[in-house]
């Protein structure tokens, strides 16, 4: 257990050696690395998780070397790079938002404004009391207003025609 580990032992913090002790309470292990560099990483790693999980008593690094415990360790360096990285994709997903939210501002504002026009528009069209008269290609004619819309759909005359503009009216 984690808890049971008294010392670290790296032998000789002025030689790349990749052998070392642990010290636990009732036990003492021996243990050589692949390399002087894995050897390096371990303590790191094992150094950070004793300070992150451990809050009583903390096991004893000796015949390390400074830049183990130091601040420039690989966990560091590799903590300070994803922090960036989520930092920088975080600012770039907020510009994000911002554009996404003012081009959603403008869209509403254009819906709106294409609803104004087309208001005014068809109000614009055909002033009160006018008769519009529309002729289909089959000879067919309709007549609308603006009160009524297509009143009816008449074959007639222009004499018919007034008669009804002036019922409309």
């Amino acid at each position: 257990m984690l808890e049971q580990l008294r010392q670290v032992n790296g032998i000789d913090p002025n030689r790349d050696s990749a052998e070392f002790d642990l010290l636990f309470e009732n036990a003492f292990d021996q243990w050589v690395a692949s390399t002087a560099s894995e050897k390096c990483t371990f303590f790191q790693i094992l150094h950070h998780t004793c300070q992150r999980y451990l809050t009583d008593r903390k096991p004893e690094f000796i015949n390390c070397q400074s830049k183990i415990m130091g601040g420039n360790s690989i966990l560091h360096s590799a903590a300070d790079s994803v922090t960036s990285a989520v930092q920088k994709a975080s600012q770039a997903l907020n510009e994000r938002g911002e554009r996404l939210g003012r081009a959603e501002e403008k869209t509403e504002d254009m819906k709106n404004s294409a609803q104004q026009f087309a208001e005014t528009a068809h109000k614009a069209e055909t002033p009160p009391g006018l008769l519009v008269r529309r002729e289909f290609r089959n000879g067919t004619q309709a007549f609308r207003s603006p009160q009524h819309g297509y009143v009816q759909k008449l074959t007639h005359t222009c004499h018919e025609a007034q008669m009804l503009r002036n019922c409309l009216s």
